[in-house]
């Protein structure tokens, strides 16, 4: 697992990580 130091000032890079890892677990084409 690879943890990136994430300030908290930054809320919004957690949920868009946590997006990305959903859409890469899915893998749908994205046409």
């Amino acid at each position: 697992m690879i943890v990136f130091p994430i300030p908290i000032s930054s809320p919004i890079i957690p949920p868009l990580l946590l997006i990305a890892s959903l859409d890469a677990h899915h893998s749908r084409p994205s046409s």
